[in-house]
C-alpha cells in the first residue's frame, strides 16, 4: 500500500507548526495531488512537492483539518503510522486536474 512515512508525515507536521507549510497556490502546475479514501469515502486531499508529501498533507488534513489556518496541530490526534487496510492514496500526477471524487471507490 502507497502511504506517507512516520518521517514523511513528521515533516510536514514541522513545516505547518513553523507556518512554512507548501502553498499550492504559488505551485499550481508543479503540484502533486493526493486524494484520500477511508473503507472507499473520500475523506481529504492534499497537495505538495513530492507524492510522498501530498500523501502527508491528506493525512494531516484529515485529522487536523485547522491545521494550516492555525499553523498547529495542537488539540488533535494526528497518528504518525498509516495502519490497515481501510486506507486508499490516490495520486494525482502534477498537469492532472483535480476535482472533488465521487464519495465513494470501489
Amino acid at each position: 500500500m502507497l502511504k506517507p512515512s512516520p518521517a514523511d508525515l513528521e515533516k510536514v507536521i514541522a513545516e505547518i507548526e513553523s507556518g512554512r507549510w507548501y502553498d499550492i497556490a504559488d505551485h499550481t502546475a508543479t503540484n502533486w495531488n493526493c486524494n484520500l479514501f477511508e473503507n472507499g469515502a473520500f475523506m481529504c486531499n492534499g497537495s505538495g512537492r513530492t507524492p510522498r508529501e501530498a500523501m502527508a498533507y491528506a493525512w494531516i488534513n484529515t485529522f487536523a483539518p485547522d491545521a494550516l489556518i492555525n499553523n498547529s496541530i495542537d488539540g488533535y490526534d494526528v497518528p504518525l503510522t498509516v495502519t490497515g487496510d481501510e486506507w486508499h492514496f490516490e495520486i494525482l500526477r502534477p498537469g492532472e486536474p483535480w476535482s472533488r471524487p465521487k464519495d465513494r471507490i470501489s
